[in-house]
């Protein structure tokens, strides 16, 4: 009878780390969704994807040339550490100390989803639209990439707490 619970509460745990697996996929493919906004008042002024703030770009609007001048090495570890941490839960489900690296991913990923509005860095090449940017928006505003990337994060670090918790 105990073998049964044991090979059951494995299976469990193999089940629970393919879920993070799954849940780690999909928080590193919101990066191709829209991730921020620049808004004032009722007025987006500006969206860009994680893609474009994570590994840059350049986009031309009726004023000037806006750019993302570098990668934000940030944002590419935002979106890299629920797909590592989702990795790793689901091939090394027997190890007490992997399941702790894995949850400590998984609630980093999501700490850095849900503020990179924080360490978003926009530089202008044309200093008047700079100024309008600066006078006139009131705030970056999360899109709905960046909170379902950090809602499926956290989800993924209740998976791995559980693997941890489970006996």
């Amino acid at each position: 009878m105990a073998k049964k619970k044991k090979a059951k509460a494995k299976k469990i745990k193999m089940y629970i780390g393919c879920a993070a697996l799954v849940l780690g996929i999909a928080a590193f493919c919101m990066m191709f969704l829209e991730a921020l906004s620049i808004k004032t008042g009722d007025t987006v002024l500006y969206t860009f994807k994680g893609s474009e703030i994570a590994f840059g770009c350049e986009r031309t609007v009726i004023v000037a040339t806006v750019k993302v001048l570098q990668a934000n090495f940030l944002a590419i570890v935002a979106f890299a550490l629920p797909l590592i941490a989702g990795l790793l839960g689901a091939f090394t489900y027997k190890s007490f100390l992997f399941n702790i690296i894995t949850t400590a991913l998984f609630a980093v990923g999501t700490v850095l989803l849900f503020t990179m509005n924080t360490y978003f860095h926009l530089g202008v090449e044309n200093a008047t639209l700079a100024d309008v940017v600066k006078d006139n928006a009131d705030v970056f505003v999360l899109e709905m990439g960046l909170i379902i990337g950090g809602v499926l994060s956290a989800l993924g670090t209740l998976a791995s707490a559980y693997k941890i918790i489970a006996k």
